[in-house]
């Protein structure tokens, strides 16, 4: 996506022409990996700073300063020096600084501890709010980052599983919990993710309108709740739903 590599399949582009080996398109994208790809690290952040400065011609050093004042990163402090955390904070914030119309974030934040991963969460979305562009978050901690997406797209294994804006989603996903046979009766002809019994107790995750849902769940007496967007991420990745 980056135009980084040749595409053995497929294609990428940006206002209709192809990524690779494109200045006009790549000068448009910065991609962001845990690593930053940043210089060697001997240098110092200050230096990574001023090299990505030369590198990007959207570079904002207000975005940067406010990110390294948020993140406490010393300018003067060799890449080399830093914890696996402070390099996932000088990456994200070359991510942020450079303003990039395309800007892609590839797990870049894994470093960071808890109270850091949501400075940077924080951070993006009020720097989007002041400049809106188009942002790629590839994550792993779904439910963390829930709430800055606007559009999820879910791959496995290479499948392309589903594409929803993220409100959507968020109304697709339930669960309900009551009698086996009430519950059987309430989810025929649904699309059920998962199935759980004790007893004589059913629960059953399903995706669907939750309209719908809702009342099948109110004619046949049923617990009813809402799925967040990872456990419905879950459910359309497992084995068993190959649909």
């Amino acid at each position: 996506m980056a135009g980084l590599r040749r595409p053995d399949g497929g294609e990428v582009l940006v206002d209709g022409a192809p990524v690779f080996d494109n200045e006009a398109a790549t000068s448009q994208i910065c991609l962001i990996r845990e690593s930053g790809d940043m210089v060697d690290s001997t240098e110092t952040v200050g230096y990574a700073l001023e090299f990505a400065a030369d590198m990007r011609p959207y570079w904002s050093e207000a975005v940067a300063g406010n990110m390294l004042e948020k993140f406490r990163l010393d300018r003067k402090k060799r890449v080399s020096a830093l914890s696996r955390g402070q390099r996932s904070a000088l990456a994200s914030t070359l991510g942020l600084a450079a303003q990039a119309p395309l800007t892609i974030f590839d797990e870049a934040y894994l470093g960071m501890d808890a109270p850091t991963r949501y400075a940077f969460y924080d951070a993006l979305l009020a720097d989007y709010m002041d400049n809106p562009r188009l942002i790629v978050l590839s994550t792993h901690l779904i439910e963390e980052v829930a709430r800055l997406f606007s559009d999820i797209i879910i791959i496995d294994a290479g499948r392309l599983v589903l594409r929803e804006d993220a409100e959507t989603l968020q109304g697709r996903g339930a669960t309900l919990v009551g009698p086996r046979d009430a519950v059987d009766r309430a989810t025929a002809g649904l699309r059920v993710l998962s199935t759980r019994d004790l007893g004589p107790t059913r629960s059953v995750a399903v995706y669907g309108e939750l309209a719908d849902v809702g009342q099948r769940a109110r004619a046949e007496n049923l617990e009813m709740g809402t799925m967040p967007i990872q456990d419905i991420f879950v459910h359309l990745t497992s084995e068993g739903d190959q649909k």
